[in-house]
Parts: structure tokens; sequence; C-alpha cells
């Protein structure tokens, strides 16, 4: 049998809308969209959206008293469940106002402003600064801010819509979009699309696009296997596993690759380029650990472009803090140094290791502790400051717990800090709760087509889509199907 004739057969079951096999090494993949499983995606996405209004609805009207842009209910850590330290909520606020301000904003518009972190500190050096979020009630409290302070009333605009609704904004009329930490909140990838999509609309030529605080999905297993760890049935290595499966059952906030913006400045055609950058902060947590920021430029961009500057291999040519000063003192320009092992994951990244090995007691103390040869990222960012250099944290392409750092002049615009990866590898997104219940439905077609299907034909795996991704013409983009799927299923 050839590919078409199983994609006939696999689009007879009458919950598969549309079927693509393709051959992906190491073997065959069929690629479906699921009636059933679009039905499903599409009434939870609508429930999720609904439920995190109803959420934030009691989570703004119960803290009225708070100093307007210093409300951090609801910060609570993945961990533990407690709220997370304010001095470290503080930097983490202030850190995300500094990366904001050096895109130099004029024009802002803010989709998901939440309690007023952001506005607060950034709005009365605007012209104009518009914001929006889904809750009523968090509006009604900004519009009380606002209207309080002479400095913002006549410059912020308050609508009361979710963050990929645009109706009322004009577009091509901003320098500066920002969507910060509610990317975790949305219900699927496509539904991230569409928010930046519609964004983009609303910047003029030139403007920045900032996404902040987005979960990694790299280090989710890290995240998971650390949480289980701190549970009291987490006796054996068995247990820590059952543990963190049930926890990645019941989480339901997206998780997402840097890869997956990569694509879309690749994509599409006002994209001049991407910058991803890990949080800066001399705290570990949950925030500094797991999440990351980007910022997509808008064309014409003046960005300075520093994916080709002159790099060096951690472990290699530079294998210590004090090397590696020398080396910075020693560069005229942009310098990138690749593989340092991040001292925030190093020990959550041998705790996955060590309870993959079936060593439980040694992974909880691991997960808990800091690897003496890993590198803290705000060490580095005082040897650059020292020397006269500004230091910029990237994800590493190759290893999830390690980073790479670019040494540029000065705080300016770039691209390229995050370097292509492999073009093949399969994930972009992922909410793990959306992705067990499409395992199961691919599984279930996998059992199914054994019987319509031999042996020898069968896909080594199916892959449950929310779309199928299609060129200009209409046609399917076979080549990219490996880079669009949200969860793998099990193998046929």
């Amino acid at each position: 049998m050839n590919p078409n004739e199983i994609e006939r057969v696999l689009t007879q079951h009458d919950n598969v809308a549309q079927a693509v096999v393709v051959d992906q090494d190491p073997g065959t993949v069929a690629y479906v969209v699921l009636r059933a499983a679009t039905a499903a995606a599409d009434t939870r996405a609508e429930e999720q959206v609904t439920e995190w209004q109803e959420i934030f609805d009691r989570l703004y009207g119960s803290n009225t008293s708070a100093e307007f842009g210093e409300n951090f209910a609801g910060w609570n850590s993945a961990y533990d469940r407690r709220p997370i330290d304010v001095a470290e909520m503080r930097q983490w606020r202030d850190r995300t106002v500094e990366r904001i301000r050096e895109l130099e904003p004029r024009r802002v518009v803010e989709l998901g402003a939440g309690s007023g972190l952001l506005l607060a500190p950034l709005a009365r050096d605007c012209e104009e600064y518009w914001a929006t979020d889904l809750s009523s009630v968090g509006v009604d409290e900004l519009a009380r801010h606002v209207s309080a302070d002479p400095a913002l009333a006549d410059r912020v605009v308050l609508r009361s819509q979710g963050a990929d609704d645009v109706d009322g904004l004009p577009a091509a009329h901003f320098d500066t979009a920002v969507i910060n930490s509610v990317v975790q909140l949305f219900p699927s990838g496509s539904y991230l699309t569409t928010v930046i999509n519609r964004a983009l609309t609303l910047l003029k030529p030139g403007g920045s696009l900032f996404v902040g605080d987005i979960r990694d999905l790299r280090t989710r297993d890290y995240l998971f296997a650390a949480i289980a760890l701190r549970h009291p049935r987490a006796t054996d290595a068995d247990a820590v596993r059952r543990l963190a499966q049930k926890h990645g059952a019941k989480d339901e906030e997206l998780f997402v690759h840097p890869d997956f913006f990569l694509d879309i400045a690749r994509s599409h055609p006002d994209v001049a380029g991407v910058d991803v950058q890990l949080k800066q902060s001399n705290h570990h947590n949950e925030l500094t650990r797991h999440r990351y920021d980007i910022v997509l430029h808008k064309a014409p961009s003046q960005a300075t472009d520093v994916s080709g500057c002159p790099q060096l291999r951690w472990g290699d040519e530079v294998t210590s803090l004090a090397e590696l000063d020398k080396q910075v003192a020693a560069s005229a320009g942009p310098l990138r140094v690749t593989g340092v092992p991040n001292a925030r994951l190093a020990g959550e990244a041998a705790a996955l290791r060590a309870v993959e090995a079936g060593d439980s007691a040694r992974a909880a103390e691991l997960a808990r502790s800091i690897d003496p040869d890993s590198v803290d990222p705000h060490d580095v960012s005082l040897l650059a400051t020292a020397a006269g250099r500004h230091a910029v944290f990237a994800p590493s392409a190759a290893q999830a717990d390690r980073f790479e750092v670019v040494f540029v002049a000065g705080k300016e615009k770039l691209i390229g800090t995050y370097p292509v990866a492999d073009p093949a590898r399969p994930q972009l997104t992922e909410s793990p709760a959306a992705a067990h219940r499409g395992a199961a439905l691919s599984a279930q077609l996998g059992d199914w087509l054994r019987d319509k299907v031999p042996a020898r034909f069968l896909p080594t795996s199916i892959v449950a889509l929310d779309d199928l991704p299609l060129l200009p013409d209409g046609t399917v983009d076979r080549t990219s199907l490996g880079r669009v799927a949200h969860g793998l299923g099990d193998p046929a």
C-alpha cells in the first residue's frame, strides 16, 4: 500500500476529518485531524477561557486594597502552591518593564493587562497606552486606578475583551504590543498563533511585539518531576513517575517550544526577526527556570542581527568564568558562548535522570541542589557589566538544561539571539491534559487501523493535529508537518 491508500483508509473512520501520511525517519507517520478531537478541543477551549475569566473576576474583585501595580495575588509557585515571595515578584516585574522599555515604547497596546503590573510603571512614559483584559471586573478595577491619576487618565484606554479580539483597536497604530504572562492560559498553540497574528496587525511598520513569561516545553518534564519529588508519597522512582504523570494529566496550561516563534518569524511576511531571551534574575524559582520572553520585530526593523557573530563553546574554548572574562575583554564586537550549563536547571535535570535510573532518594537531593559545575546567568550578567558589556541570555537549542549568552555593547534591539534548531523536531506546543486526550484518541485509531492495513504498512505513529498546515495554494505543506504537531500520539 502507498501513503495515499493509507490516507483513504484513515478517512473512512468516523472521527477522522483529514489524514496525511508521510515518510519521516525512523518510519511512516500519519497526521490526522480528528472530528471528535476537534469538536472536543473547541468546546474545551471555550470552557477554559470562561473558567479563567471567572477565576480572574474573583481574584481582581477580592484584592482591591493593593497599591496600583503591586497586586501580586494569585502568583503561586507550582512547586508548593504557596505565593511566590513578593521581592522575587517585584524583580520579575521590574526586569520585564526594563525589557519593554528597551523597545522604546511610545504607543503601546497590552493584550491581557491583568491588575496593571506593567501598565502602572509603563503608561506614564507613553503617549498612549491601550489595555484590554478578558475580565470586566479587572478592567473596572484598572479604570478606578487610572481615573484617580491625572498622569494616566488622558493617555490610557481600557477595553474588556479577550486577547484574540482586536475589534475596536486601531490597526497599524502602535509601536509596541505586549502580551505578558497570559500565554500559559491559552487553550492551544493555534489560539496563540491567532493572537500573535492579530497583534501584529496592530503594529505599525518597524514595531515590536513582546510576548513574556512563556512556559518552556523543553523543560516541562524537569518541572513535573521536581513537583512530584516534593510529594510525601514520592517514596520510590515508580511513585515519582506516577505522581509526575498525574500532575501532567491535570495541568492544562500551555507549554511552548522556542522554535514555535522561529517558525512564525520564517513564515510571516511582516516579521523581520525574533529575539528569544531567558528571564533576567538572581533568583531561582519556577518563573526563572521554566519561562522565557520573545520579541517579534515587524519589518522594517533596525534590530541588530547577532545570529552570525563569533562564538565559543563552553567546555572547549572556555571552561570557567575567569576564562570567559578574558574572552569578553578581548572581543571587539558581539560574542556568543554556547552550551553553558544552567545553574537554575542543572539540579532538576539531574534529578530527572536519577528518577529515570531508579534512584529517587538521590533525585530528591539533586532537585534542590546547585551543580557546582553549572553557571548562574546572574553571575555572567555581573561579569558583563564589569567589562562594560551587556549579556543577553537565550535557551540552548541543543540542550534544555543549558543556555547561550551573547555579549553586546549595550541594551539594543536584537534578532538572532536564539539560533536555528533542528528542523525535524516535531513538537512545538502542548497543553498536557489536551495532549493526553489526543494521545488516547490516536491510540484508539491505531487499534482500528490494525484491522484495515497489513502490519508492514502500519504507520510508526499517529499524530493528532488541530489542523493541517497549508501552502499558499491551499495544498498541504507536507515538509512542515513534523514541526506543527501539538502532541505525538501512541505508536500504531
